[in-house]
């Protein structure tokens, strides 16, 4: 709801709720910016993502869960593992898996151990766009053109850093699916 319609709804907050988040706010400017900053970097390289992958009537999840299959050994993985590895919710991966498939992509396979598992296996054609696309994306370096090297290396760092730490304190406070194998930046 905009801040219009919640004065037109008689919603306004009293001058000592905005005090108080101000007041936390000045308390922890610099986790406060960086929240901010990461969402707003965030917004910027995924709009510069989906505009590369548009070209190849990819999108982010599809280009990402080709990615899982290329890096992994045998081109193939079960569905519910690439969900676990990419955060998506297994319905999610299903419909992402039956797309690519209908476009020549993936294949399709029944797991050889557990009948209640499906595997996704690149085509050589899922291998090339995957190709392609990672291609297209590093000549605009991922998203974060102008960012130098150092620049980029240090981020690397502090995101891995902040990665861990947040994984770890979510792991404390929820139950994990079910793999622990998680990718991270």
């Amino acid at each position: 709801m905009s801040g219009k319609q919640d004065r037109e709804r008689g919603i306004t907050p009293s001058q000592p709720e905005i005090s108080a988040a101000l007041s936390i706010i000045k308390a922890n400017p610099d986790h406060f910016m960086s929240a901010i900053g990461l969402r707003m970097i965030y917004q910027l390289m995924n709009a510069r993502t989906e505009a590369i992958l548009r070209n190849y009537e990819l999108t982010p999840g599809r280009y990402f869960a080709l990615l899982q299959l290329v890096l992994h050994p045998e081109g193939e993985m079960p569905v519910g593992e690439m969900s676990d590895r990419v955060y998506a919710h297994p319905a999610t991966m299903t419909n992402t898996i039956n797309q690519m498939e209908q476009a020549g992509l993936v294949r399709r396979m029944p797991h050889a151990s557990d009948g209640r598992s499906t595997i996704a296996r690149i085509t050589p054609a899922g291998r090339a766009l995957a190709l392609v696309c990672t291609t297209a994306l590093e000549e605009r370096q991922f998203g974060l053109e102008g960012l130098s090297p150092e620049h980029a290396g240090a981020l690397r760092e502090i995101v891995g850093q902040s990665w861990a730490s947040l994984s770890d304190a979510e792991a404390g406070s929820k139950p994990r699916r079910r793999s622990s194998k998680r990718v991270a930046g």
